[in-house]
């Protein structure tokens, strides 16, 4: 998953949601369509994954391991409130994280971006010069966001989840 380009934390996430074997059916999917050659390049090689997981794309081999994903795939196809919430406050934390990086000076940006290019595992998502890719944009934010404040804590994930309600609640009325 990480060498499409998925983040290593969202990888882990999945690996847990998803039995093996819906994984390995969506990957074999994906990289059946990467070597389509009738067919446009991906764009976002990691984005079809994880649409082709969600979705249930792909072909799993053996009947009886594949009536059992396709029963599971109701539950594993919709996200839970829980991810949703995870979800919104690591975008959140990616925001708030590049407001932050694009504040200080170019010594501490380049003293991060450096951090960063040595902890990433995955060529393709380290930032090389001035040029981002959105998939190295984002890791490097959500990296920043993790380092910067740690994961979040459940308190954090029920206080923003509460405003979120709440900031629903006024737009509505």
């Amino acid at each position: 998953m990480v060498k499409l380009g998925v983040p290593q934390t969202e990888s882990k996430r999945l690996v847990g949601e998803y039995s093996p074997d819906q994984i390995k059916a969506a990957l074999a999917y994906t990289k059946n369509r990467l070597s389509d050659k009738k067919n446009a390049k991906l764009a976002n090689p990691a984005a079809y994954f994880l649409k082709a997981l969600s979705e249930g794309w792909g072909v799993i081999d053996q009947p009886e391991i594949a009536e059992k994903a396709a029963d599971d795939m109701p539950r594993h196809g919709r996200r839970s409130n829980g991810d949703q919430i995870r979800e919104a406050f690591a975008a959140y934390r990616r925001e708030e994280a590049e407001g932050y990086f694009r504040e200080l000076d170019a010594p501490e940006q380049e003293q991060l971006i450096n951090r960063y290019n040595e902890r990433q595992e995955v060529p393709s998502l380290k930032i090389k010069g001035n040029k981002q890719t959105k998939a190295t944009a984002a890791a490097f934010f959500q990296w920043l966001a993790i380092d910067t404040w740690a994961e979040p804590t459940s308190d954090e994930l029920l206080e923003f989840a509460q405003r979120m309600l709440l900031k629903q609640g006024n737009s509505r009325s």
